[in-house]
């Protein structure tokens, strides 16, 4: 028995935004801190953030493996694309 997409168009969606948050946080984004350890870069505006025309749409496979713990084996899925890492203190 294969698990089966509830909603595919949603799953590659959630797949394409993580890749490109990924791509964001690989290439564009930095955080810079001043000698006093302040950030600088507080907003939006102070990075670039990849848009549609900057990233390739990925190929995706779905690998669909059933739940043992629901009903018909569905499962959740959520943009894995960045996790957050914690700077650096400044050198004192």
């Amino acid at each position: 028995m294969a698990a089966t997409l509830v909603n595919p168009m949603i799953v590659d969606g959630q797949v394409i935004g993580g890749t490109a948050q990924g791509i964001g946080t690989a290439l564009y984004e930095q955080m810079p801190f001043d000698d006093a350890g302040q950030p600088l870069g507080s907003t939006l505006a102070d990075y670039l953030l990849p848009g549609a025309t900057k990233c390739r749409e990925p190929r995706i496979e779905h690998m669909m493996t059933p739940s043992p713990l629901s009903m018909f084996g569905q499962k959740g899925i959520g943009e894995g694309g960045a996790i957050g890492r914690q700077p650096r203190s400044p050198t004192r």
